[in-house]
């Protein structure tokens, strides 16, 4: 299994798959919380998902646990927190190992976040995709 980084941008999401045994790293910009989403049911990742919010000033730390449930809301993009009205999504969930309530393979992945500081930063000659494989990988 692949390690899988989930990048999100005001473009959408960046998906970054590692996989250790081909030594190879596949980049797919610009995906809708969906289009991530159908890749992890029909590619269960290795735990854990590695996940970068984009960089924002406000402050995340509320207290009370806000910033927890905040981080939540943020990833639409797990299988398991979708809702079980999606038929196609349902469908392919059943397929691969998903129950409504249970993750991959009857287990939730855990999700590692990375701050949005540890983002690769524009450089000359350093593609986009080269900037999202970095971010993961390193």
């Amino acid at each position: 299994r692949s390690y899988v980084g989930v990048i999100e941008t005001k473009a959408g999401y960046t998906l970054v798959e590692v996989s250790a045994e081909e030594r190879t790293a596949v980049v797919s910009e610009r995906l809708t919380s969906e289009a991530v989403s159908c890749r992890l049911v029909a590619y269960p990742p290795a735990d854990p998902l590695f996940y970068v919010p984009p960089y924002s000033n406000e402050v995340t730390t509320t207290g009370g646990g806000s910033s927890s449930r905040r981080r939540l809301d943020r990833l639409p993009f797990l299988p398991w927190r979708q809702q079980s009205s999606s038929s196609s999504l349902a469908a392919a969930s059943a397929t691969h190992g998903y129950s409504s309530r249970g993750g991959m393979m009857g287990k939730k992945v855990r999700v590692k976040t990375l701050p949005p500081a540890l983002v690769v930063g524009p450089q000359p000659g350093l593609t986009d995709l080269e900037r999202a494989k970095q971010t993961i990988v390193s």
